[in-house]
């Protein structure tokens, strides 16, 4: 495989480029009911279920550190969010957690949660 290294991109017909740190690094999609299994992913290890609502996300290739930025959602109008478990954003540098919760608050099992997570790999 080849590398390029840039600073920054910009797609055909785009006007104005971006930061590379500003593109995905992460993606996972899985379904967080029952047995749990990924559907689709980029740069993730494996997925570990740790509870009703509570996922743990294990990255391949490591973030540069902690502070990278996550999005998360999930099905049937839940709420999702990245727990408060390893540091204030349940982050280190190869893994985050994912909590899922009903919209009483009550953490509940997911059959569709999505990830995209931006930030510097190491």
């Amino acid at each position: 495989m080849s590398t390029i290294t840039v600073a920054n991109i910009k797609a055909p017909g785009e006007t104005t480029s971006r930061a590379v740190s500003g593109v995905a690094a992460l993606g996972i999609d899985f379904d967080g009911s029952g047995t749990i299994s990924i559907r689709d992913s980029v740069n993730v290890a494996s997925i570990a279920d740790n509870g009703t609502g509570d996922y743990t996300v294990n990255i391949t290739n490591n973030f540069a550190n902690a502070t990278y930025f996550i999005v998360c959602s999930s099905s049937n109008d839940a709420m999702s969010n990245t727990d408060s478990f390893a540091n204030p954003f349940g982050a280190t540098t190869s893994l985050y957690k994912i909590g899922t919760n009903n919209n009483s608050g009550t953490a509940t099992d997911r059959s569709h949660i999505h990830s995209i997570v931006t930030g510097d790999l190491a």
